[in-house]
């Protein structure tokens, strides 16, 4: 390579990277999930449609905690807050004891107040008002614990509401009016504000400790300043280029996009390192060789397995393709053009830059005595995989069927509160909002029609009573419910009509008549529209795991049979949705890029048995990897569902390069398979080695993050990366010098 080309080809990198930067400071978190999966599912149009009737049904609930919230100071500072709070522009409704009513009466006529009147001063003042929070169902467990050591002040929140702005009111509201309780805030629009804090936070710190591993790791393979820098300015621009795209896409940063730094630390080195190592192979082996002359050497054996790596491993990640989920598309697509690149300034940029610096002393030499600790581990593997080669075939096998066992019990989670750490102060409040409050999530079912008639009344009660036999459901509100608690001020305990819904449209009429002459036309605002056609029924679970879930809305369905009036909504069962959609994509994903590989790894050996080796030990790893995870009780979350994909695009890798190598040492030692494995395993395994390591070495930065998923997600990165290992250094051998493939004598 000529000098001149040489910087050709270097300031064109470095300028293709600086012009596609600078899009970087344009980049936008979107942590709301509803906007990750296709607006075209049921769920969605459901929950759009019954959010433009109603209002988004989403809650803000800061709870207020104390050994007894029933005295004078915490009330006090209570009904401050929630007065203060009903002044913001963001907030549509508040909920708390100070507005919530109590409904009584008699048969003549109906008294709706606040359910606190006064604020009890004396002993005797607060036992009455327990009693009397006790008997009413509209605040008992929804806006009061059944203890009395915490109450809640629910805020329904207008479309389009500036969380942000919320949650600093309420810190200055709170600093405003202090006092000895504690504060806990939760819900969904509190996650959604919350969310891109942690993913930025997350990027920030999982970087550098990704980057210092890998920069530690490249210096202990080769011992070299060059050898630790150059793979690491390939990664360094093909982050570069990933994040610079997005924004041209008109793409957002999503919760799996923190994967996409790491990712190229861990994978974009890869090819770099088999460069170098190579580099560095041939400098001991011949150290009369120019600079120039090794990087010609170098280049010229190694330019077809790693393009063919690179293809394959962005063959593998653009199988996300399949996914329906927005984000996981997204990623595959952007970490296809990272790969590329780093893939083309392998090829091109580290040669350059070799070919242009001055040749350094070999590593080491070829006497046994100066082999390196990784050199002793290759012989000892070689040596290994020749004795017993048919033992590693029936081991590997035992040990699949044995992992493969636990696909049985690979579950989904869609649950956004299962992301966060227990620690976690949104993991906290979830807790208790689940325990005491009804739950932090929910949903709705919608009615349609005369809503005054008592057959849709009776109808939404027969909902209401089955799904609160549910242990899962928390708390069920509906204007049926409130309409039978008019039903209990007015008439007696012996009274047929007591609790009841009224037996005529007229009579249920003069009771929403006679409530609004002392209550509130606004109380029942979200529970049914002005004209009386449209209701809902809003559903709190305490337990908003997707089988949990997916069990509620079964029973809706088993409830509604056909009837095609009644939809249903809500932020819980558009996640729901998307753990279809995750399972659904990851399957199809993974037959993909399995395809694809099998094809490709067919056409390049140009035989079908090449392919079907090929994929031997991806297939294998990726039966141990799942069924690990259904044997550890790890569930297919949002991060997880890109699992396969990237395992098969990173795995091939391995087995392409051995299968490479071994097919020309077969040539070179005369077709004696033992030597032609030992010869392969000594030392294209050390790329191999050192390329699994890297990548495993750069995910274990996934295990410091604040998100469940993706601690998760690193964990299992690195457990399927060494079965691929594994399996291509030891498995794959074995194969060979069993089966003897006529594919690679030809």
């Amino acid at each position: 390579m000529k000098k001149k080309y040489s910087w050709i080809i270097i300031i064109g990198f470095l300028l293709i990277t600086i012009l596609i930067g600078k899009n970087i400071p344009k980049n936008i978190i979107d942590a709301d999930v509803t906007n990750y999966v296709p607006q075209t599912i049921d769920s969605k149009i459901n929950t759009d449609y019954i959010n433009e009737l109603f209002g988004s049904s989403e809650v803000l609930m800061i709870v207020l905690s104390s050994d007894d919230i029933i005295n004078e100071s915490t009330l006090t500072r209570l009904k401050k807050v929630s007065r203060e709070l009903k002044k913001d522009k963001n907030i549509d409704k508040i909920l708390s004891l100070f507005e919530l009513k109590e409904i009584s009466g008699n048969e003549d006529y109906m008294s709706v107040n606040p359910a606190i009147l006064k604020i009890p001063k004396t002993t005797l003042e607060k036992k009455s008002l327990k009693k009397n929070l006790r008997n009413n169902k509209i605040v008992y467990g929804k806006v009061v614990s059944k203890d009395f050591s915490k109450t809640a002040i629910i805020l329904i929140l207008k479309d389009n509401s500036n969380n942000e702005n919320i949650l600093k009111k309420i810190d200055n509201v709170f600093l405003k009016y202090p006092g000895d309780e504690k504060i806990l805030i939760g819900g969904i629009p509190f996650i959604l504000n919350e969310l891109p804090k942690m993913i930025q936070g997350d990027m920030k710190k999982l970087m550098p400790i990704a980057i210092i591993l890998m920069l530690i790791m490249l210096f202990y393979f080769f011992r070299r300043i060059k050898g630790m820098l150059l793979p690491f300015s390939v990664v360094l621009m093909s982050i570069i280029i990933c994040f610079g795209t997005l924004p041209i896409f008109g793409w957002k940063i999503t919760l799996v996009s923190i994967l996409v730094p790491i990712m190229l630390i861990a994978v974009a080195n890869d090819y770099g390192i088999h460069i170098i190592a190579k580099y560095q192979e041939l400098n001991t082996v011949d150290c009369k060789l120019s600079s120039i002359e090794i990087v010609s050497k170098t280049i010229s054996s190694l330019w077809k397995p790693i393009l063919i790596t690179g293809i394959t491993t962005v063959i593998g990640l653009l199988s996300l393709l399949w996914h329906e989920m927005i984000p996981s598309k997204q990623v595959g697509v952007v970490l296809s053009i990272g790969i590329t690149y780093a893939l083309l300034a392998s090829l091109l940029f580290i040669p350059a830059i070799l070919s242009l610096s001055k040749k350094e002393k070999p590593l080491y030499n070829n006497s046994k005595d100066k082999k390196y600790i990784m050199d002793k581990l290759l012989t000892k593997i070689s040596g290994l995989v020749t004795v017993y080669s048919k033992n590693i075939i029936i081991v590997t096998l035992f040990i699949s069927i044995c992992f493969g066992s636990g696909l049985a019990f690979l579950g989904l989670d869609t649950n956004p509160f299962s992301y966060f750490r227990k620690d976690n102060p949104i993991k906290i409040a979830d807790n208790t909002l689940n325990k005491n409050f009804g739950g932090s999530q929910q949903f709705s079912i919608l009615f349609q029609g005369d809503i005054k008639d008592p057959k849709i009344l009776n109808k939404m009660d027969y909902y209401v009573s089955e799904l609160k036999k549910i242990k899962q459901v928390g708390d069920v509100t509906s204007i049926s419910e409130m309409i039978k608690e008019m039903s209990k001020a007015l008439n007696e305990l012996e009274d047929p009509l007591y609790d009841k819904i009224p037996k005529t449209r007229e009579a249920v009429a003069q009771y929403l008549e006679m409530y609004m002459m002392s209550g509130d036309p606004d109380d029942f605002e979200k529970l049914v529209d002005f004209d009386y056609k449209n209701a809902q029924i809003i559903v709190r679970v305490n337990d908003g795991s997707t089988p949990s879930i997916n069990m509620i809305n079964n029973k809706i369905n088993e409830l509604k049979k056909d009837d095609k009036s009644i939809k249903t909504g809500g932020f819980s069962l558009i996640l729901t949705e998307t753990g279809k959609i995750m399972f659904k994509g990851q399957i199809l994903s993974m037959l993909a890029a399995f395809i694809s590989i099998f094809i490709i790894i067919s056409l390049l050996f140009k035989s079908i048995k090449a392919g079907i080796i090929g994929v031997i030990p991806l297939f294998i790893s990726i039966t141990i990897l799942f069924g690990f995870m259904g044997i550890a009780g790890m569930k297919i979350n949002m991060a997880s569902a890109m699992l396969s994909s990237i395992l098969i695009g990173i795995g091939i890798d391995y087995t392409v390069h051995f299968l490479w190598r071994y097919k020309l040492e077969l040539k070179e030692n005369n077709f004696n398979y033992q030597k032609a494995v030992t010869k392969t395993i000594e030392t294209t395994g050390r790329g191999i080695i050192f390329n699994a390591l890297s990548v495993m070495i750069g995910f274990i930065a996934l295990m410091t993050s604040e998100f469940v998923p993706i601690i998760q997600f690193g964990y299992l990165v690195v457990f399927s990366v060494f079965t691929c290992l594994l399996g291509s250094i030891i498995l794959i051998p074995s194969i060979c010098l069993i089966y003897k493939p006529k594919f690679l004598e030809e």
